[in-house]
């Protein structure tokens, strides 16, 4: 179980920075082609410094939750 949480870790790491390195690198032309004006590029940009966070976030969301331990990790919070 450890060597898949493990493995499942580091995929949504580099899946996530890669998918953010694309998305800035892009960003002028996702706006250009999605948005229609250049103006909005430092959404994609934002978009990309956030995704990672995002995919570790939904991430250890399923781990707690497949563990049937995220209404007591809710709890134990407030």
């Amino acid at each position: 179980m450890s060597s898949f949480l493990s493995t499942a870790f580091k995929l949504t790491v580099i899946s996530g920075i890669l998918v953010g390195v694309l998305l800035c690198l892009f960003s002028g032309w996702l706006s250009m082609k999605i948005l229609m004006t250049p103006e909005y590029q430092y959404v994609f940009i934002l978009f990309g410094l956030t995704v990672v966070f995002y995919g570790l976030n939904s991430f250890l969301i399923a781990v707690v939750n497949g563990h049937k331990a995220f209404k007591n990790t809710i709890l134990s919070i407030f």
